[in-house]
């Protein structure tokens, strides 16, 4: 009897804690057991057109579920399931960024600071001040961003300000090192797995995705050229001597297959004669 009393009490004061800090929650403003709502994109979805399109669009994006909510690039206050209340001059809201300050939006701290600050040093970013294009944008996307690869570079985006040759023979020059580039990373994680001596390859690499990546963002059209030659050099030397070590890493393994194999039948030959012998030998023992 004591100890249902006893339960039932303790019941009483866990219930009353909890509704207590529920009480307490919703008095700070916060949901109890689930998260906060972003109601821009609650409104939005709600919407037709374009006001819905950059909802779905963001769905498609690498930036959905890692980049946080709207307010991230919109500001605003996306807690508030009001309009005009969410897009108060004091929440800092911005509609549409401007695009000449598309760069420095994009290149925020904690963001892509780095990316930004070499989009700045080349030749589209003047291009950026007097006509507003190409900005990070232009290649990127605005809401359905994609992750940086060189996919995302196409003929038809260089070729709005270049010749089509020009953009045909940059295009396609970016995708093929980029592919070399992404292949030697893989190998090189293989030769790492086998225990091979990697640490020169892996500076090799990375220097060549840094000068890549300069040649990409950075690099003026007349330099595009020299870069373009002094690259491909750089990336076929260490293409070829990473297949020299995922080769010789084949062989080895070949090797060691071929070894075991033989070992086994060895190890079988030895077994098998031993049983024909003692068999004989009890056959002999018998006669």
């Amino acid at each position: 009897m004591r100890g249902a009393l006893l339960s039932i009490l303790i019941l009483c004061a866990v219930t009353f804690v909890g509704a207590v800090s529920f009480a307490d929650e919703r008095e700070a403003g916060k949901p109890a057991y689930a998260e906060k709502k972003d109601f821009c994109i609650v409104c939005h979805e709600g919407l037709k057109g374009g006001l819905k399109r950059p909802v779905i669009e963001w769905r498609m994006s690498v930036h959905d579920g890692s980049a946080g909510r709207c307010n991230v690039c919109h500001r605003g206050d996306p807690g508030v399931n009001d309009k005009k209340l969410a897009k108060t001059k004091q929440s800092g809201f911005t509609g549409k960024p401007d695009k000449i300050l598309i760069a420095d939006f994009c290149g925020r701290d904690g963001c892509h600071a780095a990316a930004a600050g070499q989009f700045r040093l080349g030749p589209h970013y003047p291009s950026v001040l007097r006509n507003n294009h190409p900005n990070c944008a232009s290649c990127h996307g605005a809401h359905n961003i994609q992750r940086s690869t060189a996919g995302i570079i196409s003929e038809k985006t260089c070729s709005s300000c270049h010749t089509a040759d020009f953009s045909r023979n940059t295009v396609l020059f970016i995708r093929e090192t980029n592919r070399a580039i992404e292949d030697m990373g893989r190998d090189i994680k293989y030769i790492g797995s086998k225990h091979g001596d990697t640490l020169d390859l892996q500076n090799r690499l990375d220097t060549a995705r840094t000068r890549f990546y300069r040649f990409v963002h950075v690099s003026p059209k007349e330099e595009m050229e020299s870069t373009r030659k002094l690259l491909g050099v750089e990336v076929s030397s260490l293409e070829a001597d990473v297949k020299t070590k995922v080769s010789l890493i084949g062989r080895i393994d070949l090797l060691y297959i071929v070894m075991v194999v033989f070992q086994l039948i060895f190890i079988g030959g030895i077994s098998i004669y031993t049983l024909v012998m003692y068999s004989k030998r009890r056959k002999y023992g018998r006669d």
